[in-house]
């Protein structure tokens, strides 16, 4: 009866195991997804706070991604800084949530997104000097 219980036990552990494959490459699969509708140039629609400067722009490449925008140098009449924040990532889909997790330190945190049709919603993130870029970005830049 015990050798019963223990092939039985067995087979249920090895029928689980199995079944997490399938699970494990659907969530592979939506990642990937998820990168390939990331890839391309962002900009700041609505966010949680405004912004510095002017220019803001997110892009997403196929290894890296980068965060630019210009400020004032204070030069005088015309005198701008481009800032870039420029770094490899990796795609984390922990917990549910997906995350672009930089490879360096480069002046970004890891942004917590998900995408809604052409929005990107970021739910947490900065970069530079601690700036929020929590909100939502579109494809298109603002009309002004």
């Amino acid at each position: 009866m015990r050798r019963f219980i223990r092939i039985a036990i067995g087979f249920l552990l090895t029928v689980c195991l199995l079944a997490l494959v399938p699970a494990r490459a659907a969530m592979h699969q939506a990642g990937q997804q998820a990168v390939r509708n990331l890839k391309g140039v962002w900009y700041p629609y609505k966010t949680e706070q405004q912004l510095p400067g002017a220019g803001w722009k997110l892009e997403v490449f196929d290894n890296d991604l980068a965060v630019s925008h210009t400020r004032g140098n204070g030069a005088g009449a015309g005198g701008i800084d481009v800032v870039m924040y420029r770094t490899p990532y990796r795609v984390d889909t922990a917990a549910g949530r997906q995350r672009l997790v930089p490879g360096t330190e480069a002046g970004l945190t890891a942004l917590t997104f998900r995408l809604e049709g052409d929005r990107l919603l970021l739910e947490d993130g900065t970069c530079g000097e601690g700036v929020s870029l929590k909100g939502e970005w579109r494809h298109s830049p603002p009309r002004e």
